[in-house]
């Protein structure tokens, strides 16, 4: 009830103020409804049931008639990583509307399963995780659900989704409203801490842990979870970003190393190819195969392939082995944790297998110079742009970082073309002419 009296600058009493102080950092409370507000919570912290009332009160509680054109309708979109995970809040919202009856007879359709459209011509509708699919709608507020796990368009399409959304509030002045776990320091969720939270203003940032929102949690299980995983569970129930967590690749030095319109080089005579191939049992993960080439201290990404989740392993490894054949290649390298199965299955078409020498993030690292000096050509794959940008860089004590996907995400593009591409390297390294010094 704080955080939303403080969202719509109502008056707050010693103890409210008290708790506004710790969870914004701000001395004085709000003078002016915020544009913007950003809930940075732990989890089981009722973010949920806290974003749904607040667009109830949006869509059911405000007169736009004097705004609306004729024919022109007001949505309140409720965007989340997937439809589904969007719909939680939208079930909270629906609740409301079909346990009061008042609000019930403001709904207009039996069916509301994805939207809830209302007689003052205001839909609270579930939309897709996508900047272009937010554009062109009258938005009386937004609804932006978890967005620090978004991994859609991208590695973080949150940025440009807020971008989007922003010129939709212009004529209702609607709030944005972003409400979250935090996870890595990057995304609008961050930005939004880092430039606004303990600082006036119409922008409104609220941080508070798991038990703060809600009390009822075991406080016992939350610090063994403390003990078991300090970084993981900081984020999940103190509501602290990560600090053991970056962006692997900027997504400018992506960019700078793609070239547009090229998206598969045929093979040439005279050249050397090499490959790499992240194999798959077909269940879950996909599988994927790259073949690059040097010129000189360049590397020269060729092809790369993605074979997608469900699919028959045996076929997949043929039609890999034609491609390499294709290439004049009778060996590639692969996972080297992928067990003895691809090498059984490539061997019956003519090709060895070898294992990795070295790990998927010692490949990631060796990858990194090329792409940051500009020295490898990537082909224009969004897949493959898609996976390298939500590639994260994890620091480990007493070693070399790690470099992988992000949870529920994936990398196996990624893999086998920085695979290919470090092994092209290597053997561009080899070629460069040494100076001899005296």
């Amino acid at each position: 009830m704080t955080a939303l009296k403080a969202a719509y600058a109502l008056p707050l009493d010693a103890q409210e103020l008290e708790l506004f102080k710790r969870c914004t950092g701000r001395e004085n409370p709000p003078e002016r409804p915020a544009k913007e507000v950003y809930f940075i919570v732990g989890r089981r912290g009722g973010k949920g049931r806290i974003t749904a009332a607040k667009g109830v009160f949006l869509a059911a509680f405000q007169d736009y008639s004097k705004i609306l054109a004729p024919g022109e309708e007001g949505l309140l979109p409720i965007i989340a990583s997937d439809r589904d995970q969007a719909k939680i809040v939208l079930n909270y919202a629906r609740d409301i509307f079909l346990q009061s009856p008042i609000l019930k007879q403001m709904v207009l359709a039996d069916d509301l399963t994805w939207e809830i459209p209302l007689n003052n011509r205001v839909t609270i509708r579930v939309l897709t995780c996508s900047k272009a699919a937010v554009r062109g709608y009258t938005l009386v507020g937004a609804v932006l659900e978890e967005t620090a796990y978004w991994r859609v368009e991208g590695a973080n399409p949150d940025l440009e989704i807020v971008r989007a959304l922003r010129p939709g509030r212009l004529t209702t002045k609607g709030p944005l409203i972003v409400i979250s776990t935090p996870y890595r320091r990057a995304g609008v969720l961050w930005t939004a801490y880092r430039q606004h939270w303990g600082r006036d203003g119409q922008v409104l940032v609220w941080v508070a842990d798991s038990l703060t929102m809600n009390p009822t949690l075991d406080a016992a299980e939350i610090e063994e979870e403390l003990k078991n995983d300090p970084e993981a569970a900081a984020a999940e129930y103190l509501a602290q970003f990560r600090s053991d967590l970056e962006d692997f690749l900027p997504m400018e030095a992506i960019e700078a190393v793609t070239i547009p319109g090229r998206y598969e080089i045929l093979p040439l005579q005279g050249v050397r190819y090499l490959g790499f191939v992240d194999p798959s049992g077909g269940r879950a993960d996909s599988a994927a195969l790259a073949v690059a080439h040097a010129e000189g201290d360049r590397v020269i990404l060729d092809l790369a392939r993605r074979w997608p989740a469900p699919h028959d392993p045996a076929q997949v490894v043929g039609e890999m082995a034609g491609i390499l054949k294709s290439y004049g290649l009778r060996r590639v390298t692969g996972d080297r944790y992928a067990g003895a199965w691809p090498e059984q299955e490539f061997r019956k078409h003519g090709i060895t297998y070898a294992p990795a020498a070295k790990t998927k993030s010692d490949l990631y690292l060796e990858f990194l110079p090329l792409v940051l000096s500009g020295r490898v050509e990537l082909l224009d794959l969004k897949q493959l742009s898609n996976e390298l940008r939500a590639l994260e860089r994890r620091a480990r004590s007493g070693g070399r970082d790690s470099v992988d996907h992000p949870a529920r995400g994936q990398d196996d593009l990624a893999n086998a073309v920085a695979g290919a591409c470090s092994l092209a390297g290597t053997a561009a390294f080899r070629a460069i002419p040494r100076i001899r010094w005296i």
